[in-house]
């Protein structure tokens, strides 16, 4: 595995626990924002991910 691919993995884990946790949090709750926040940037930095690894 390279070091792209280990990072993909990492960055997919992080959004499935986080899909995790929202899926048990109320969308009214304190935090779930963050959590948005969180989710948007996450799928962000996998874009960006994909996108280097296309170019190599």
């Amino acid at each position: 595995m390279t070091d792209l691919e280990i990072e993909y993995e990492m960055l997919q884990w992080e959004l499935k626990k986080l899909a995790i946790k929202m899926e048990n949090t109320p969308i009214l709750a304190k935090g779930y924002k963050e959590m948005l926040r969180k989710e948007i940037d996450l799928t962000k930095m996998l874009q960006d991910l994909m996108n280097r690894m296309i170019n190599e």
